[in-house]
């Protein structure tokens, strides 16, 4: 394999991986630098750009681990490192990321003295910089994808937060924190997640459209007041169970109460004991002229801990053919619902069901062929020994090709 530098990106951060052709005899790790696009000079044998920030260092460094040091200080030792930095560092724009390969001396009391590894070659990535749109070149934003930050076992995280009785960092502070739409936490965390969540709500006040939503947990009061009061939305709120007080509404019980009182218009999904979930995180997004045109989906709740304590993520998606599909599944969910009457064990019909166990085909932009599934989709309602739901079928046959 020929040396190589490759760099992928996404809304947040971008990753670089690198390779090359032999083992490089004394070398100690890399110096990973950040250069502007229009500035490289691909081929170059000089260091160009910054080095990105880098906590892990040589023991004898007494500055490694502390904020100010560098890969030139502590060269990456692997093939490929983030760069969690660069939307925080620059405007938006593109960027080139350069390898240089280190050498150095050790004594016991001082870092090493590091330098370009001689007659070893430095590497240089594509241009990248940081976009949510994967659509096709003629309509890039067809498809937007955003990732927040949830990953909470890192040494930044721990120096922000107070030490528990454990010795660990305080969870009870940390929940606090990401509960308050002011801290600064919350928002690195969760990233553009915040913006992107209520984005079709924003889309339908200014242009006069609707939307459709369906919502499994719903517990973030920067979320709920996006919902309260709106008359364009139409939600169905499912329920969640505590599972220490078997309470099967508490953690949404504020926001629906809320939700009903500002005369949104709410369908309310309550599920039995626990036994089911009504886990959809879905909102469509339909036009003024009453036709379906957008989809937002994904991993996340909408609670605080959804947006900031776990890895998550949030689709958007322009095809009216996937939102009319969403449009359709809304309506018999709804209906689904409303046929069950007060009856929570009625939910989840034969019918309804039956309905959800073949795909449905639709059109995404950029894609040559597009399979949606939706849910419950099983003959049985509770999980049966050794049947596999259809969808999940799909997705190991998929797999095994």
């Amino acid at each position: 394999m020929s040396a190589k530098c490759i760099a992928l990106s996404n809304n947040d951060v971008i990753l670089v991986a690198w390779t090359f052709e032999h083992k490089l005899v004394g070398c100690l790790g890399f110096d990973v630098r950040r250069v502007a696009a229009s500035e490289a000079q691909t081929g170059s044998s000089t260091p160009q750009g910054v080095s990105l920030p880098a906590m892990a260092g040589f023991p004898s460094n007494p500055d490694s681990g502390h904020a100010g040091q560098t890969t030139a200080q502590g060269p990456i030792q692997k093939f490929f490192w983030k760069d969690l930095y660069v939307s925080d560092a620059h405007a938006q724009g593109a960027y080139v990321y350069q390898i240089i390969p280190l050498q150095g001396t050790f004594s016991n009391d001082a870092p090493p003295k590091l330098a370009p590894l001689e007659g070893a070659p430095i590497l240089y990535s594509n241009p990248v910089g940081l976009t949510a749109e994967h659509g096709p070149h003629e309509d890039p934003g067809a498809v937007k994808c955003y990732f927040n930050r949830g990953i909470l076992a890192t040494q930044a995280l721990a120096r922000q937060l107070p030490k528990s009785k454990s010795d660990l960092p305080d969870s009870g502070v940390l929940l606090k924190r990401i509960a308050d739409p002011t801290d600064p936490l919350r928002k690195s965390l969760a990233g553009d997640l915040l913006m992107v969540l209520p984005s079709l709500l924003a889309e339908a006040k200014a242009h006069g459209g609707s939307c459709y939503a369906a919502l499994y947990e719903l517990a973030d009061k920067q979320l709920e007041a996006s919902l309260v009061g709106n008359k364009q939305l139409h939600l169905i709120l499912s329920n969640t169970v505590d599972s220490t007080t078997h309470d099967d509404d508490k953690e949404n019980a504020p926001a629906r109460d809320a939700l009903h009182h500002s005369g949104v218009d709410v369908t309310d999904r309550m599920l039995p004991d626990g036994s089911h979930i009504g886990h959809n995180k879905f909102m469509l997004y339909v036009d003024a002229h009453g036709l379906p045109d957008t989809v937002l989906t994904g991993s996340t709740n909408w609670t605080s801990t959804g947006l900031c304590a776990q890895t998550n993520n949030s689709i958007v998606l322009r095809s009216p053919s996937l939102a009319s599909a969403y449009s359709t599944y809304w309506d018999a969910l709804k209906k689904d619902t409303l046929d069950a009457g007060t009856d929570p064990h009625a939910l989840q019909s034969k019918a309804f069901r039956t309905a959800n166990a073949s795909p449905v085909a639709v059109e995404i932009p950029g894609a040559k062929r597009a399979t949606l599934w939706f849910s419950p989709n099983t003959l049985q309602k509770n999980k049966a020994k050794g049947v596999t739901p259809p969808d999940m079928a799909d997705v190991y046959a998929r797999i095994g090709r």
